[in-house]
């Protein structure tokens, strides 16, 4: 026999394994306590209650999120985007070159490499609605938009006006125009009769 295997060894690795053996009944025991207990629980009116709660705050966490969701399509499909300063700069020059307007409405925006391109409808005093356009080309001076060039109905403007408008441009800066883009023309061509 070797020194490893004396009794008093034996016994003691018995005894280790019999605690092991003990822990696990135990675990087992408390276990299944727990399960009984949970069980037991599960039935009563406040771990309902609590489990509507849960079930109810899930459903409106989902409806908000599908509110959000939805809201947020919304806003993509039907929102106007802004166009630039550029635009704005025609649209005031616009607004000073026409002519007694009764009503001024832009319904369109071209932008292209080199120039703007902004339709406009004016009620003049005539009472007609011609459908006009502008072309307003710019560059930039010390980050400043500067007008270089304008047309309307391929009629160019007079370089000393724009030179007076570009006078003025720093302050339309300050006081930003709408940039919205236009909404189009509306499709009744009746308001277009003359």
């Amino acid at each position: 026999m070797s020194s490893s295997d004396t009794p008093s060894s034996t016994d003691k690795k018995t005894e280790a394994l019999n605690k092991k053996k003990a822990k696990l009944a135990l675990r087992k025991k408390i276990q299944t306590i727990d399960a009984t207990i949970d069980e037991n629980l599960a039935k009563t009116r406040y771990a309902k209650d609590k489990a509507k709660r849960k079930q109810q705050r899930q459903k409106l966490l989902l409806w908000a999120g599908g509110a959000v969701v939805l809201g947020l399509i919304l806003y993509v499909i039907f929102a106007r985007g802004k166009a630039s300063i550029e635009y704005g700069l025609c649209k005031v020059f616009i607004e000073t070159r026409v002519e007694y307007p009764r009503e001024l409405r832009f319904t369109a925006v071209q932008t292209y490499p080199s120039k703007i391109r902004v339709w406009y409808v004016a009620h003049d005093s005539f009472g007609q609605k011609p459908i006009e356009k502008m072309d307003c080309s710019f560059t930039r001076v010390n980050g400043i938009p500067q007008m270089t060039k304008a047309e309307i109905n391929r009629g160019e403007i007079d370089p000393r006006d724009i030179e007076l408008f570009n006078y003025s441009i720093p302050a339309i800066l300050e006081n930003p125009p709408d940039l919205e883009y236009p909404r189009g023309l509306p499709g009744d061509l009746k308001l277009y009769r003359r």
